[in-house]
């Protein structure tokens, strides 16, 4: 039941709950079936979920953001579905790591903003993160820094261009901040321009004393466990793009740098 509502039984939100099912079953001499198939009576079962209520109860009063999950996932899967027969392009070659990928691999991960999560298709196959890591660092100096801070450097507006382009946001008005003009700004944190400046604030601002490769090994805590480490390597060779990127940026980093020790 509670996996219709979008929880999974490993969420860590439900370790308590499936800690009280295991030990039951274990305490129950039972040969057979399962902790979570266990039948049990009223009071046993309030004790059960006792630590967990408040998530179980908002489950099945449907008061995630997703009320009616059942029916979504039946859109994601319809979905999955039809694009799955789309067999057009072809896998990018200027990483091995993608070069070897089959072309024929097709998955798709759900998780909302309550944690109800649905997966379908090649969900197993483990992938570069690419620029899936811009969110991921976006999201550490956001918390690392706040919003007002992160966004005196970097825009929140689409671009309208590649997601490589050398390009900065030209249309905005002159910011109150020192002499950082809005002009200058990345227009968000999602292409590379913008992801280079997060990376800058990450360097420059959080945490300053630390070396770099403690601001690396930092950093790294943060992907570490979702993250397979041996693909790594392989991406650290195809920078020269974002270097020329962050040659248009120098003058902004400079000034961010020396503001930071005024």
């Amino acid at each position: 039941a509670l996996r219709s509502t979008g929880l999974r039984k490993n969420d860590p939100r439900l370790n308590e709950l499936m800690d009280n099912l295991r030990e039951i079953h274990r305490n129950s001499n039972s040969d057979g079936g399962s902790p979570e198939t266990q039948k049990l009576d009223r009071d046993t079962f309030r004790s059960v979920i006792s630590a967990n209520i408040v998530l179980i109860s908002r489950a099945f009063r449907h008061q995630f953001i997703i009320p009616d999950f059942q029916g979504f996932t039946k859109h994601i899967e319809d979905f999955y579905w039809k694009c799955k027969s789309n067999t057009e392009g072809k896998v990018a070659s200027y990483i091995p790591q993608l070069a070897r990928m089959n072309p024929d691999y097709w998955g798709v991960s759900v998780c909302t903003i309550d944690g109800q999560r649905f997966s379908i298709g090649d969900i197993s196959i483990p992938f570069t993160l690419q620029s899936c890591s811009k969110p991921l660092t976006y999201g550490i100096a956001l918390e690392m820094l706040g919003s007002d801070v992160v966004h005196q450097y970097v825009g929140q507006e689409p671009s309208g261009r590649n997601f490589n382009e050398l390009v900065l946001d030209h249309n905005k008005e002159p910011s109150f901040r020192d002499n950082i003009s809005e002009g200058e700004k990345p227009h968000n944190p999602m292409i590379n321009a913008g992801a280079i400046l997060v990376c800058s604030l990450l360097k420059t601002l959080v945490k300053p004393e630390m070396t770099l490769a403690e601001k690396f090994d930092f950093t790294m805590n943060y992907f570490k466990n979702p993250v397979n480490e041996k693909r790594s390597n392989a991406v650290k060779t195809i920078a020269e793009a974002n270097f020329k990127i962050m040659s248009v940026l120098v003058g902004l980093l400079a000034r961010l740098e020396h503001q930071q020790y005024e």
